[in-house]
């Protein structure tokens, strides 16, 4: 019984620092072969997605950016929680919890990565540069775009904090990426 106690323990305190490790470019492929099943299981059961959908817009936060943290915890209040875990399990996810905590890593360097090529944050310093120049918005619309400019800055900022080994795993992927994004918009357009 003691060494069971030693070894829960022992579990426990390395919890956190296995959530640190970087990600793998081979996990990160199992990730998006995941979303692409869950894509697939979404257009066959589409009275399923919409309980998703409202559950998550009840309880959807002002401004907070989408997360698949908040994604999961949707599907347990939904009740689909088991049949979205019988989803993603066969791609090495144990859980509703570990997929969507791997998902929310992923995305961050998806992001960051995304940011770093186009230079963003230049780009957004411009843009604040010449709405504060532009006296043909009223002040009030002015303000509005400034604070939602704001926000982004703040996005991009944590963004920028993403460590170097998880975006270089996610760098290889891109065009994987792309191409779902591409099938994603596609389908929504039909």
């Amino acid at each position: 019984m003691k060494k069971f106690i030693v070894a829960l323990c022992l579990l426990l305190v390395s919890l956190p620092a296995l959530s640190k490790q970087p990600l793998t470019t081979e996990k990160v492929g199992k990730w998006l072969d995941s979303m692409q099943a869950m894509d697939k299981w979404s257009h066959a059961h589409p009275q399923m997605v919409n309980k998703l959908r409202e559950q998550a817009m009840s309880a959807k936060r002002d401004s907070a950016p989408p997360s698949f943290k908040r994604s999961a915890d949707a599907a347990r209040a939904a009740g689909v929680a088991d049949q979205v875990e019988a989803v993603i399990r066969p791609f090495g996810f144990a859980s509703l919890d570990d997929w969507s905590a791997y998902g929310d890593r992923v995305m961050s360097a998806f992001m960051a990565l995304n940011m770093r090529q186009r230079d963003t944050g230049e780009m957004m310093r411009k843009q604040m540069e010449a709405l504060e120049k532009d006296s043909s918005i009223p002040a009030a619309q002015k303000q509005a775009i400034q604070q939602q400019m704001k926000q982004m800055r703040a996005m991009m900022t944590s963004f920028a904090s993403v460590p170097k080994a998880d975006v270089e795993a996610v760098r290889p992927l891109l065009p994987r990426f792309e191409a779902f994004g591409r099938q994603k918009m596609q389908r929504q357009g039909q």
